[in-house]
């Protein structure tokens, strides 16, 4: 239903957190398997699974062992979240057994150190799993009918998997990494928001939004909130923010932090 991106920079370190909206509006209990990025370079410290009043801890197991877990719930009719990594920037994300009129929120916080090339800092935030170029031989699903050895990206699934492409011998797991491809012309049913407060430590210089309309308030010389306009709130590109830091002359600055444990 929703996405919210919200990000923590402090100099050369972001801290982000995702937080997922999924809702049932049929009269049947689903199942929902949302495949999404994250970036490459992350590293993932906290999954968190709302229903109602109740929140619930995600806990890193191996993929077989938390693959059988899920499983075992989601026969139980009991409602449960899997996280997967696929690749190191495709997850994907099952909820099971959202009852009809049902919410779920997932909540994913990780954190990255900050590309620096050219004098300036980059964030992004990948919004798109883009299609993605399947080698080998498409290996049989279950009958003797032929399959294409190039597929055509479809909005139908079309493998146990729901994505376009069928697994082959070089990629087993291809349907899992190749979510429906949308036509010209449609949207994405669902809708993103990104809120962005930078602590760059020093003066920024040369803020710039490289792919979508924002907000920007300027709370101080080094610290801005920098907000998506919800004019351009379709997920269909990578968000990307850039800006500088070096002046002509060396500087320095300070960065304090202040949590739960102390300052």
């Amino acid at each position: 239903k929703h996405t919210e991106v919200t990000a923590e920079i402090g100099g050369y370190i972001a801290k982000t957190l995702v937080e997922q909206t999924y809702t049932n509006p049929y009269t049947e209990v689903i199942e929902a398997v949302y495949v999404f990025p994250l970036p490459g370079m992350a590293a993932i410290n906290d999954f968190v699974m709302q229903i109602g009043g109740r929140k619930i801890v995600g806990l890193i197991r191996s993929r077989e062992e938390a693959e059988r877990i899920y499983a075992q719930a989601r026969a139980r009719g009991q409602t449960a979240s899997l996280l997967t990594q696929e690749r190191p920037n495709i997850f994907t994300q099952s909820v099971a057994n959202i009852e009809p009129g049902g919410e779920v929120k997932i909540a994913i916080t990780f954190f990255e150190k900050l590309a620096y090339e050219n004098k300036q800092y980059e964030w992004v935030f990948p919004m798109v799993v883009g299609p993605r170029y399947i080698p080998g031989t498409p290996q049989p699903q279950g009958d003797d009918s032929a399959e294409s050895p190039t597929p055509t990206p479809t909005p139908t699934p079309t493998t146990g998997g729901g994505g376009w492409a069928a697994p082959t011998d070089q990629v087993p797991d291809a349907d899992r990494i190749t979510p429906p491809v949308l036509r010209p012309g449609e949207r994405s049913g669902h809708d993103i928001g990104v809120t962005v407060m930078l602590d760059a430590g020093l003066e920024v210089q040369d803020l710039t939004p490289v792919t979508h309309c924002v907000d920007v308030e300027d709370v101080s010389s080094g610290r801005k909130v920098i907000k998506l306009s919800s004019a351009d709130s379709i997920p269909n590109r990578d968000f990307v923010l850039r800006w500088k830091v070096a002046g002509v002359e060396t500087q320095f600055g300070v960065l304090a932090h202040r949590s739960d444990a102390g300052g």
